[in-house]
């Protein structure tokens, strides 16, 4: 999976694309393409990826839900 690098604009290999559905982590490890070739893993914030088309990543995947909540009846 790709994604963009929102302040350079450079593309990102994903190397482990379930993590951006887990809320509780804030950087997931991605490389990045030069000329074909994939560079050394680094850690990125997860608010700092987008898709290609310049979507941001799904909600679900960067803030916690209230799913799982009681509610007061």
């Amino acid at each position: 999976m790709h994604l963009t690098y929102k302040p350079s604009g450079d593309l990102l290999e994903i190397l482990n694309p379930d993590c951006l559905l887990d809320w509780l982590q804030k950087v997931v490890k991605d490389c990045f393409l030069a000329d074909e070739t994939l560079q050394p893993p680094e850690a990125f914030g997860k608010d700092s990826l987008e898709f290609l088309s310049g979507e941001t990543l799904p909600r679900c995947g960067v803030k916690p839900t209230n799913k799982g909540k009681l509610r007061a009846s």
